[in-house]
């Protein structure tokens, strides 16, 4: 059996991050800040020769948005790539959640 390496990115900042607004389902469009945070994440995971295979955004216009700016900086734009539905993103972003406070957990 091969081994996966699942790699997670949070969407870039977007119009609602910077009222301080919590957005929920409701969306919001990058700006022009949050482009570029997505933009030096994209080159830096190209620079580390990372070999995707494929991409998934859950279907917020936000997340597309990040995922459509990291397959351009990196030149991946012809990897399968896919939309989610909020359930199966639900599930990530608690997993996610979980890394994240074990994370916090060993830092020191």
């Amino acid at each position: 059996m091969s081994k996966v390496k699942l790699y997670i990115a949070r969407h870039g900042k977007t119009m609602f991050n910077t009222i301080g607004r919590v957005q929920g389902w409701s969306d919001s469009p990058l700006t022009p800040f949050g482009e570029e945070g997505i933009r030096k994440l994209g080159v830096g995971l190209k620079a580390a020769g990372i070999p995707f295979k494929s991409a998934y955004s859950s279907d917020s216009g936000r997340t597309i948005q990040t995922m459509d700016i990291i397959l351009r900086e990196t030149g991946l734009e012809t990897i399968p790539s896919s939309i989610l539905h909020w359930t199966t993103v639900r599930l990530l972003s608690l997993l996610m959640k979980m890394v994240d406070s074990h994370w916090k957990h060993l830092a020191i």
